[in-house]
């Protein structure tokens, strides 16, 4: 037997139904007056308050996920003939694209590992992250790392690692063979296996360097990387200019050379002194 409410009661919740209603009047989600409150009405009105409470919560469960978990992808490719494009990731590594090359990276490496994709030839230095693998996937093969130095070249089925310094693991993914290289060794990945052969540094390395491009980097991530690259001299900046960018090719020749490039296109000054040289306004 149903219980009867009191007068008292009924009042309460009359009031309770009308402060509702106004409610979602007042937020466009009702347009008719009510004019009529039946039992079987209010039902439908919680409900429909329900619903859209779930619903609101569940667009607003969406977007934060999406917001935290997903980050845009840098689809990276040198397209100017006979040079090097040199790139510093958020993570301070450096990458050398040689010409038709392209990286494809997010703008933000993940919690667990540094991924990306190469379709080319590219020459890398590896920050150091033992948390955080680096790692490529090149066509045929996976190349995982902690740091290191490493030219890698993927084209048409074949996947060729020469390691320059550190340990590089390459694994081929039809099979999941896995080969460890140290520095000085190489290996080439194709339908046939993994094959682990040696190789003249000099002639692997010296061309990345020959004639590099940097488009819209920073000042400090080229000096940086020139740094790394020509240990004769060093170069240092007077705080507050390290953020300028840069767009310019650099051939090899002596560092001398290339900052005063540098400091015509930033229409800025250098002075050296003994093996420093110091870039300033």
């Amino acid at each position: 037997m149903k219980k009867q409410l009191s007068n008292e009661e009924r009042l309460m919740t009359d009031k309770a139904w009308e402060k509702l209603r106004t409610s979602l009047e007042s937020d466009g989600l009702i347009n008719e007056p009510i004019k009529r409150r039946s039992p079987s009405y209010r039902y439908a009105l919680a409900f429909a308050a329900t619903l859209i409470l779930v619903v609101t919560a569940g667009l607003f469960i969406t977007k934060n996920d999406v917001s935290v978990t997903e980050y845009s992808s840098i689809n990276l490719l040198n397209d100017i003939p006979g040079t090097t494009l040199v790139t510093k990731l958020e993570d301070g590594s450096v990458v050398y694209l040689a010409e038709k090359t392209t990286i494809k990276h997010p703008d933000k490496f993940s919690n667990n590992e540094r991924l990306i994709t190469l379709e080319g030839e590219a020459f890398f230095d590896i920050a150091r992250d033992e948390s955080k693998p680096f790692i490529i996937n090149s066509g045929n093969a996976k190349v995982e790392v902690l740091g290191t130095s490493f030219e890698l070249i993927s084209h048409s089925g074949e996947t060729v690692l020469s390691v320059k310094t550190g340990k590089v693991r390459i694994t081929l993914i039809s099979t999941g063979m896995m080969i460890d290289l140290n520095a000085g060794e190489r290996a080439i990945a194709d339908n046939d296996g993994v094959k682990k052969l040696t190789f003249d540094e000099y002639q692997d390395f010296q061309k990345y360097r020959s004639r590099m491009h940097f488009k819209d980097q920073t000042l400090s991530n080229v000096t940086d990387i020139l740094n790394r690259n020509f240990k004769d001299f060093e170069i240092v900046l007077e705080p507050g200019i390290e953020k300028r960018e840069l767009t310019a090719t650099f051939t090899e020749e002596n560092i001398e050379s290339m900052v005063q490039l540098i400091c015509n296109a930033l229409n800025l000054k250098y002075t050296t002194q003994g093996r420093v040289i110091k870039i300033h306004m």
